[in-house]
């Protein structure tokens, strides 16, 4: 199964958002903000041990990084990622494409299938008193199986700050990350399948 390092996170979401060579050191120090925070959780590390990204961390870490892009910052998006995170890696793990070759047919085309979705939803009210002690962010992950009218849709999406959708995520993580690295996307879709076979009912 695949598993990366620091620098390796370093690459593959410098090519996802085109960061170049001057853009580095923020994209650094971000990713390094995350890791101090405790985001994601499960890195091993420590005096002499070098830090280790499996899909667990390094899909965490993508949605963190995800939420900065849109404008968020370290703190909320550690906390948001923490406040979700046995829901997020069940979803990760569950998404409906993920099966046969559909799933490598999506990263090799950046195409996500139209009933494919899982929506993350940070409410507005995620955003007030996130400094203080006990306090924790509305967070909640919606997954539709067919097309929504906006009138149908949760009231929650409606006030809702941000919305991500993880299989999007998903399939632009593992297509960086084969530009980045120079795996083949068969390699790390079948390396994927393996952990979300044993992720759906062992978290």
């Amino acid at each position: 199964m695949i598993e990366l390092k620091t620098s390796d996170m370093e690459q593959i979401f410098a090519n996802r958002f085109a960061v170049g060579p001057n853009g580095r050191t923020a994209l650094r120090g971000r990713l390094e903000h995350l890791r101090r925070l405790g985001t994601p959780i499960g890195v091993q590390q420590g005096q002499g041990r070098a830090a280790k990204f499996g899909w667990r961390q390094s899909l965490t870490l993508a949605a963190a990084v995800e939420l900065l892009n849109v404008g968020l910052t370290p703190d909320h998006a550690h906390r948001i990622v923490s406040a979700g995170d046995a829901e997020l890696i069940q979803t990760f793990a569950m998404l409906p494409f993920n099966t046969g070759t559909a799933l490598l047919d999506a990263v090799e085309s950046g195409i996500v299938p139209e009933l494919a979705t899982a929506t993350l939803l940070v409410t507005a009210d995620a955003f007030s008193g996130l400094r203080g002690e006990g306090v924790s962010p509305a967070v909640s992950i919606i997954s539709w199986r067919m097309p929504c009218e906006a009138a149908d849709l949760p009231s929650e999406l409606h006030t809702s700050r941000v919305a991500l959708n993880l299989a999007s995520v998903t399939i632009e993580y593992m297509r960086a990350m084969s530009r980045a690295l120079d795996f083949p996307k068969g390699e790390i879709v079948a390396s994927f399948q393996e952990w979300a076979v044993q992720n759906v009912h062992h978290p």
